[in-house]
């Protein structure tokens, strides 16, 4: 999205209070970034990851060359991959 560039120091100034509320989500969760999102620095889905505390399980996937909006573009088979695997384990998990 590089025509929003400009407008990142304004779209971040956007408080959502995601990382306050993940500790609540009990449910399997999925963290997929792309390591060259220009919109949504890297360390906030760390963030997240580390906070998620009462998700039954968790996962990350990192799409090196991924950005913001072909992450699902650049990260190939192993970005599908990872989709196959969190949900087999979880149907597992039922």
């Amino acid at each position: 999205m590089p025509h929003v560039a400009p407008f990142k120091m304004f779209i971040q100034r956007i408080f959502y209070p995601t990382v306050d509320r993940i500790n609540k989500v009990t449910c399997p969760i999925l963290f997929i970034r792309g390591l060259k999102d220009e919109i949504v620095p890297c360390d906030q889905s760390k963030k997240l990851y580390d906070a998620a505390k009462s998700a039954k399980f968790k996962e990350l996937h990192e799409v090196e060359n991924g950005d913001h909006n072909r992450t699902w573009q650049q990260g190939g088979e192993p970005y599908v991959d990872s989709f196959r695997k969190f949900f087999e384990k979880a149907e597992k998990q039922k």
